[in-house]
């Protein structure tokens, strides 16, 4: 009898997680409700893969009924005209938060992007030295990619999800002498950006 009862509630969980319409649903103490607005930023610090990036969190959420996605390219000019987009090291803060709100009526801001570290060195000492060229100053190289999630209605960060992936070697690229992005192979970008959808799959996925 407690195998056929074991049975039944098996098949309903796989109905459950089988059906056409999904609804996201919440980890890590966030919440989702029906009518929510979640602003999606375009992936940045790696233009060789960021279309490819930014189309990979889009595919997360296609699917999920109760969240209504402000796409990347509605709010690329909003981004540009209020920070430092083109620089690897920006963070969202409360007064951007506000701003979000109140330009898209979102209630949530989603950022990802990647990151260029060296061991034992932050991303803005990191950067500094690419930027001067102390090349052999960096022993170790390493991709991150970070994706935040933003409450803009309480201006809290409510995830942060990080994947690291070592790399050989980076190329830099200077405007008027700010690094504008980091680059790495192709294939390590495209690997770490899996496993990375993959955690935030894990983290606001679908039934």
């Amino acid at each position: 009898m407690k195998n056929y009862v074991l049975a039944a509630i098996l098949l309903t969980f796989i109905a459950a997680c089988t059906t056409t319409k999904h609804q996201l649903v919440p980890r890590y103490g966030f919440d989702f409700k029906p009518g929510d607005r979640l602003v999606i930023a375009r992936f940045q610090n790696a233009p060789h893969v960021s279309d490819y990036a930014t189309q990979q969190i889009l595919q997360l959420f296609q699917d999920c009924s109760d969240v209504e996605v402000v796409h990347p390219d509605t709010v690329q000019d909003f981004f540009y005209r209020n920070l430092m987009y083109t620089d690897p090291t920006w963070e969202v803060d409360a007064k951007l938060m506000i701003r979000v709100q109140e330009a898209t009526k979102a209630r949530y801001l989603l950022v990802g992007k990647f990151v260029g570290e060296s061991v034992g060195k932050p991303p803005v000492a990191f950067a500094e030295q690419y930027a001067t060229g102390q090349l052999e100053e960096i022993h170790e190289n390493w991709v991150r990619i970070q994706f935040m999630l933003y409450d803009l209605s309480t201006t809290r960060t409510i995830m942060s999800l990080q994947t690291r992936a070592k790399a050989n070697q980076y190329n830099h690229e200077q405007d008027d002498g700010d690094i504008t992005s980091f680059y790495a192979p192709v294939d390590l970008l495209h690997s770490a950006l899996k496993k990375s959808t993959k955690k935030l799959a894990d983290a606001c996925h679908c039934k």
